[in-house]
């Protein structure tokens, strides 16, 4: 959604200064790979209690939470639908964070 946002905003008349959209364009799309390795390793972790990949989708969680904020405050225009989907994204990565540390808890004493 937030790539068509970023469609929805570069063609319904903002302007962006030379180069900003294609660099924040590139950003979402590296944003959604690594959203894929997370969830990947998420499945992985769950499927087989592997601590090791549990460990590393808590670590992927945190790093694509620090870009959605970045995402949600810091770039060229923010719209304010941005921003409620971004909370929302923000709240379900905290609630899959507290249940990976659970997990990564439990794992680690089998």
């Amino acid at each position: 959604m937030m790539i068509g946002f970023h469609f929805y905003k570069a063609y319904g008349g903002l302007v962006y200064p030379p180069t900003i959209w294609g660099l924040e364009l590139f950003g979402l799309f590296m944003l959604a790979v690594v959203q894929l390795v997370r969830v990947y390793y998420g499945f992985q972790a769950n499927r087989s209690e592997n601590q090791r990949a549990s460990c590393i989708f808590l670590m992927l969680t945190i790093m694509s939470m620090f870009v959605i904020i970045h995402f949600s405050f810091l770039t060229t225009y923010v719209l304010m639908v941005e921003i409620i989907l971004s909370a929302i994204i923000l709240v379900l990565s905290f609630l899959e964070l507290i249940q990976s540390s659970i997990a990564l808890k439990r794992f680690g004493q089998n």
